[in-house]
């Protein structure tokens, strides 16, 4: 036979039990996020201090490099003139020849004006093209013009820049060769410079564009623009 008063008693240990398992784990979940929360303010203490910490060095850094770079600024002299171009020709004339074969559609001509022992006159030339999705000016060229001993000051000097050959219609830079890169185009346009190199090395420039035009035109095989002409 059941004991009423004894099922009533077990009956209310369970139901206190089981009333107090919600607030157990309550307790437990507060306590684990004061914990988590303890440790990630921790955390991010250590942050900011590091990320301040980063902030001061590079400070430093940049004040330290603002100072070495005034005083270097200081060390150096104020508006220091660049250095002038040497001047081993003048009166240049850069034009198109005059011979009835019209074997030399450009021709240079000046005055030497200094004494020198060596002067190379070469010719630096580039050509400018179009591809898909690309246009520009190709890798410049050099050609050696002529190679002069002896310059005296006061020589004329002469110089073929561009040659063509009336029987076959084709047009170098320097003299007639068989080097596809030298050879001058029509409806191409070129920009090239004249370099004029001493033997110590120092050298004189001339720079200039140039088109080819028609052969049916002479003696103007070829139009030049110099840089004085945009002056």
């Amino acid at each position: 036979m059941v004991d009423i008063d004894s099922l009533t008693s077990y009956i209310g240990k369970e139901w206190q039990a089981v009333s107090a398992a919600p607030a157990l784990f309550i307790a437990a979940a507060v306590t684990i996020g004061a914990l988590v929360w303890a440790f990630l303010s921790r955390q991010y203490r250590i942050i900011i201090e590091q990320k301040q910490a980063t902030i001061d060095h590079y400070k430093d850094r940049l004040a330290n490099t603002q100072i070495d770079n005034t005083k270097a600024s200081n060390d150096q002299p104020a508006d220091k003139p660049a250095p002038e171009e040497p001047c081993y020709l003048k009166l240049l004339i850069l034009g198109p020849g005059q011979a009835p074969d019209k074997a030399t559609p450009v021709v240079l001509v000046a005055e030497a004006q200094v004494t020198t022992d060596r002067l190379r006159i070469l010719i630096e030339h580039s050509s400018y093209q179009r591809a898909v999705n690309w246009a520009g000016w190709m890798h410049p060229r050099q050609v050696l013009l002529e190679d002069l001993n002896g310059v005296i000051r006061g020589d004329r000097i002469q110089v073929s820049v561009v040659s063509f050959n009336s029987d076959s219609g084709e047009m170098w830079w320097g003299r007639e060769n068989k080097v596809p890169g030298d050879l001058i185009h029509k409806s191409h346009r070129y920009r090239a410079k004249l370099r004029f190199v001493a033997s110590d090395g120092a050298e004189q420039s001339l720079r200039f564009f140039l088109t080819r035009t028609s052969a049916a035109d002479p003696p103007h095989l070829a139009e030049v623009f110099t840089e004085h002409d945009f002056d």
